[in-house]
């Protein structure tokens, strides 16, 4: 009787779920209509905490509406489904997380316009190290659930099946050495952060390059960037944050030129000042600013030392700076 209840249970909650979630995307008339639809695409790690000033600032300076879209698991068409619900008209979306190809977009979006921050995937994993390693856990999952390990890739909303099998093996196997996950509830004695501070630098760099690679394969997918880049023709660029650091107004003006905003070169050089004065407040006390309390080149160079993660992290690195220098791309270079 008690299968029979869940059976129901799980029937009754199949059709909730059918009867609100939104209807697929017939919306796209519409909002060709009334504004080009502008994305910045952001990842971990990558950009988010910047998108949120940049949006945050371009409303208050220069009247710009924002949003945020969430393409984690590839449905972007619920995402769309509430653009035109959007009592703002939103002239600014950011996409957290997009994984959506340029050619889908643009079959419903033709005057679509995108910007994806991207970042050398070496860093991208240093980072990811520093800032789940640290004292007071800035998220809570990572201090709270027991079943967060590194290389549990099926539970995450971002996981892929088609994920390398070595690599779960191989980050099982190096996690033992420190932890012990129950094979029937897939569960941890240590919460991830646990893990990473009591496992040496080393194998925390290892840990931390798994779990990129395994959870969040989104994070690293620069092949997809790359062919962006390769047909993407006008309304698409790539920008960094080390590009912007070198030169934040000119970064962000070529930026606002690839989504088509209207900036002009005086609100442009509020909102870099604005951004540059809030980083430079929160890098020593920011848990999303990490890199000015580590040796980030010492921590890049111990993690490549590390056969696997070179096999892996250089290709992808190999691919990014080919798709930055074929462009469109706003700085100098992608940095590292």
């Amino acid at each position: 009787m008690a299968s029979l209840g869940r059976v129901a249970l799980c029937a009754c909650i199949a059709a909730a779920w059918d009867f609100f979630a939104p209807p697929p995307p017939k919306h796209a008339p519409l909002l060709e209509k009334a504004a080009p639809f502008r994305l910045v695409g952001v990842f971990h790690k990558t950009g988010t905490d910047f998108t949120i000033k940049l949006q945050s600032e371009l409303e208050r300076v220069a009247g710009v509406a924002s949003g945020v879209l969430n393409d984690v698991d590839g449905r972007l068409d619920r995402a769309l489904a509430r653009l035109d619900r959007d009592p703002r008209r939103a002239k600014l979306w950011r996409a957290k997380h997009p994984d959506t190809p340029l050619a889908t977009l643009r079959a419903a979006f033709p005057t679509v316009r995108v910007v994806v921050l991207v970042r050398d995937p070496v860093a991208l994993v240093v980072s990811g190290y520093n800032y789940h390693a640290q004292p007071r856990a800035p998220e809570g999952w990572i201090d709270r659930v027991r079943a967060a390990h590194p290389c549990n890739a099926y539970q995450f909303r971002f996981a892929t099946v088609q994920t390398d099998a070595t690599l779960i093996a191989a980050c099982d196997a190096l996690q033992a050495k420190y932890a012990v996950v129950d094979a029937r509830s897939n569960a941890s004695n240590l919460t991830y952060g646990e893990l990473l501070r009591i496992a040496t630098e080393f194998d925390g760099l290892r840990l931390e390059f798994f779990s990129t690679m395994i959870r969040n394969p989104e994070c690293v997918r620069i092949g997809m960037w790359a062919a962006w880049a390769g047909g993407a023709g006008t309304g698409f660029a790539l920008a960094s944050m080390a590009a912007f650091y070198a030169a934040p107004r000119p970064t962000l003006a070529c930026v606002f030129g690839a989504l088509g905003l209207p900036v002009d070169a005086a609100q442009t050089e509020a909102i870099a000042d604005a951004i540059v004065d809030s980083y430079a407040g929160k890098r020593n006390r920011s848990q999303h600013v990490t890199s000015s309390r580590h040796d980030t080149a010492r921590q890049e160079a111990l993690l490549l030392s590390d056969a696997t993660a070179r096999l892996h992290l250089l290709p992808l690195r190999a691919a990014l700076d080919g798709a930055w220098a074929a462009g469109p791309s706003c700085g100098a270079a992608v940095g590292h």
